[in-house]
């Protein structure tokens, strides 16, 4: 092979240290970014302006990955607890509305009993004007505050597989073993090799971010940092090269 070429961005997957059969996969990465430094402790003396020798005081693998779809895991990940799923859960609405003539807003789901409040009125059994009354799915408020334009929330009970994630005091992120996999190219737009690094132990920063903008698609993001896995071997990271029989990229000819 004359000339290797890595293009594009492969696949990881993170799997739980104590439970294999845990994984959390990233297999449409938007950006991965793994950063290896080091910081030593520099010994100088006398007039030389260079150091004598040095020593190496730390080193860091950082692993930035961001994903274009969304997964819970990706949250209990990175805050150190994992979901749970529950029967049902109160999820809340918005009410944005302007009362009609009549008084008479239909909600389009039945509320939790006791959960609607909206802005600027109070529940009456009999209302008047600034006051309203519940009855199933139906609101009713006194006619003279129709045309108002009205701010308010509801709670409606969801019962479809319901997952939860809850961040909880004093709970930290456990460790993954970190694995990339992404094929090598010739320079004829060839798959000749299978490329594989594994961290072998890596924990959440606990950073994590809703970065969320009008029209655009969310990416999460999560950021790792690589601890010492007690190997025997001392090993910290591996990179494996796998030559394959050549095969014509799947994007086309570039």
């Amino acid at each position: 092979m004359t000339q290797s070429i890595i293009y594009g961005i492969g696949e990881a997957v993170l799997t739980d240290l104590k439970d294999p059969n845990k994984i959390i996969g990233f297999s449409k990465l938007q950006n991965l970014t793994i950063d290896m430094s080091a910081e030593t402790d520099e010994v100088r003396g006398g007039d030389d302006p260079y150091p004598i020798t040095e020593f190496p005081r730390t080193n860091n693998i950082t692993i930035t990955a961001q994903n274009a779809l969304f997964d819970i895991d990706y949250m209990a990940l990175s805050q150190g607890t994992k979901f749970e799923t529950k029967a049902s859960v109160d999820m809340t609405e918005f009410l944005n509305v302007v009362i009609p003539a009549d008084g008479v807003v239909e909600l389009e789901e039945e509320p939790v009993e006791g959960s609607i409040v909206i802005k600027g009125f109070t529940k009456d059994d009999t209302p008047a004007k600034g006051k309203y009354s519940v009855s199933g799915k139906t609101i009713t408020f006194h006619t003279d505050d129709a045309n108002a334009s009205i701010n308010g929330i509801y709670k409606v009970k969801r019962t479809g597989n319901v997952r939860s994630v809850s961040g909880l005091k004093g709970k930290f992120p456990k460790p993954f073993k970190f694995t990339h996999r992404i094929p090598i190219y010739n320079d004829a737009n060839q798959i000749v090799q299978q490329m594989e690094l594994t961290i072998f132990k890596c924990k959440s920063d606990s950073n994590f971010n809703f970065d969320l903008a009008q029209q655009q698609a969310y990416a999460p993001q999560v950021s790792l940092k690589t601890l010492d896995p007690k190997r025997p071997d001392k090993k910290l990271w591996d990179i494996s090269l796998v030559d394959v029989e050549p095969k014509d990229g799947d994007f086309g000819t570039v």
